[in-house]
């Protein structure tokens, strides 16, 4: 293999640089939580368990 010289060093060929692509938004509406009714339960699914009232005790 041969070493090439630098930037400096080539041909200037008049074509402007390549810049990064656009950074577009994508359609759609934004996630969001879903909001909960009034009279919905604040659990999140029938088989999740809290530990609110749980006493820990170390063995």
């Amino acid at each position: 293999m041969q070493p090439i010289n630098g930037p400096h060093d080539w041909e200037k060929t008049g074509i402007e640089p390549m810049l990064p692509p656009i950074e577009r938004k994508i359609p759609g509406s934004p996630k969001k939580n879903r909001k909960m009714a009034k009279d919905e339960s604040k659990k999140m699914k029938p088989d999740h368990l809290s530990r609110k009232g749980l006493i820990m005790t170390c063995t």
